[in-house]
């Protein structure tokens, strides 16, 4: 998971500047969208592809609609599900 993590980090980081590293504790589960956090929605679209893109993964549909793309914690979760199939 430490691989995919480091992934996601320089995702986080290249697209929207935002160094993950020291703060992921504190955002592991919090709502990408939520006030905490405070991304734009559009920036949760611009994230989705770019997971897709640089795990080489299709993100299930049923992932986004039931919430499990909507927090650090559960894009690790779905990209780590994604690559073992």
């Amino acid at each position: 998971m430490e691989y995919i993590e480091k992934r996601l980090d320089d995702i986080f980081k290249r697209r929207f500047g935002i160094e993950m590293g020291p703060n992921k504790d504190k955002f592991r589960d919090k709502k990408l969208l939520g006030q905490e956090f405070g991304m734009p929605a559009k920036d949760l679209l611009y994230l989705f592809f770019d997971v897709e893109k640089e795990f080489s993964i299709k993100i299930p549909q049923e992932a986004v609609v039931s919430g499990e793309f909507s927090t650090y914690n559960g894009i690790c979760q779905i990209i780590d599900n994604e690559m073992k199939r």
